[in-house]
């Protein structure tokens, strides 16, 4: 077992995966929202990983299966967070572009430096630290993963990569492939803004509640819509790291 899968083996067996499922807010509806939090507010990030339905195998992998019928397993996967930011609302010129390029270079007083290198098959909540509102209307949330050669304290290593993601996939004809698979470039998402719609929350005014941006990402879903055994691994991790960017979701919360 290579070095990733033996960390994998040592969380699963040391108890820091949970023993079940993380469970999403997938039956609540959400609503795109624009808020507008006055210039100077704190704002509190925290990073989630929602594995939805899936379940722990035998070595602590987390098993999913995707929408074309593979089975997968992911016994680790390790991602180098370096930014994140709330994203002003486009102007009218600026609507024509939304895709993830056109806010490369988008500045704002939102933004909170890494990195944050997570080991994201554990399913732990992360406390990113907070920044203050520029006053600017926002509209999305954008993160970024980038190439790093660090370790941590916990044992996590990344050798030139922004992901890396070791475990298997099964065919639907019951083929098995095991795979170990990094990305060498940066890699990131733009999700808009969502608040639970069953939520009654003041966004403006002297009483608006205290409101917490939570990043969900969700792996069960990275690989929706891939032949993955027309993959080499880093065809597949590039596909891994794109789904990934679409599926996340940027959720306004009450504070704790």
């Amino acid at each position: 077992m290579n070095r990733l899968g033996l960390l994998a083996l040592a969380l699963a067996t040391t108890g820091c995966l949970p023993e079940q499922p993380v469970d999403d807010a997938a039956e609540v509806e959400l609503e795109a929202v624009v808020w507008t939090p006055a210039a100077g507010t704190s704002l509190s990030y925290r990073s989630r990983w929602d594995w939805e339905a899936a379940t722990l195998g035998p070595a602590g992998e987390r098993v999913f299966e995707t929408d074309l019928g593979y089975r997968v397993g992911i016994e680790l996967g390790v991602l180098a967070t370096v930014s994140i930011m709330l994203v002003p609302c486009p102007s009218e010129a600026e609507q024509a572009d939304t895709g993830l390029r056109s806010h490369t270079t988008v500045t704002d007083s939102s933004q909170l430096l890494g990195p944050w290198i997570e080991a994201f098959s554990t399913g732990v909540e992360l406390e990113l630290g907070s920044a203050d509102a520029s006053g600017l209307a926002y509209c999305g949330l954008h993160w970024l993963a980038a190439v790093l050669t660090t370790s941590t304290a916990e044992g996590l290593e990344l050798d030139q990569t922004s992901i890396e993601i070791v475990g298997w996939f099964e065919t639907p004809n019951g083929d098995r492939r095991e795979f170990d698979a990094t990305v060498p470039l940066a890699a990131g998402g733009l999700p808009e803004l969502q608040i639970a719609s069953s939520t009654s929350l003041v966004l403006t005014g002297e009483d608006e509640l205290e409101l917490r941006v939570e990043l969900v990402r969700r792996p069960t879903r990275a690989l929706d819509g891939e032949l993955l055994d027309e993959l080499d691994d880093l065809e597949l991790a590039y596909a891994f790291v794109y789904g990934l960017g679409t599926s996340s979701r940027a959720l306004l919360e009450p504070a704790d």
